[in-house]
């Protein structure tokens, strides 16, 4: 499994040689994750389908890496549910304290099923048909991307306010 894992990720390397364009963040991303810390009072954490070692690869590409967001991922679990309660788990140990919600940011069905299962709330990401889908299975609010900044924290204090679950 280590030498898959290393393989797809050297695809992934000869992928950006290709076109450096095929990963990058979306719009606002380095924004959100700059203004996610403890001082604003958020915590970011990342929950991935991804192996860590082609998460990491995405993220550092993208410009989006930082060593001090817990990540989980389909190393640790199979179920998207569970990897999303062990990124939150890790961010809890990671700041000794609860939090009064959590609000999870995905682009698939599965994602807003996971968090409806958690009970926590969620932010679709995606246009189109994409947006449409996440509308239709029941997301409160679906974005295009992270920007402006102002507009995704303004989604996620609403989902708050909709619902205040908390973790153990």
């Amino acid at each position: 499994m280590d030498r898959f894992k290393a393989r797809f990720v050297a695809m992934l390397d000869a992928a950006i040689r290709r076109n450096v364009k095929c990963i990058r963040a979306m719009p606002g991303a380095a924004d959100v994750l700059a203004a996610l810390r403890p001082t604003a009072g958020f915590e970011a954490a990342i929950a991935t389908g991804c192996f860590l070692p082609s998460a990491e690869f995405k993220l550092r590409t993208a410009g989006l890496l930082d060593p001090d967001i817990p990540i989980a991922s389909c190393d640790d679990a199979r179920s998207r549910q569970e990897i999303m309660a062990i990124s939150a788990h890790r961010a809890v140990a990671k700041t000794w304290s609860r939090f009064s919600a959590i609000t999870y940011v995905g682009d698939g069905i599965w994602d807003f099923q996971a968090a409806q299962r958690l009970g926590w709330n969620f932010i679709g990401i995606g246009a189109g048909d994409a947006a449409d889908r996440l509308l239709h299975a029941g997301a409160a609010a679906v974005l295009p991307n992270f920007s402006p900044s102002e507009e995704f924290f303004d989604a996620v204090s609403k989902a708050a306010i909709r619902r205040q679950p908390s973790v153990a």
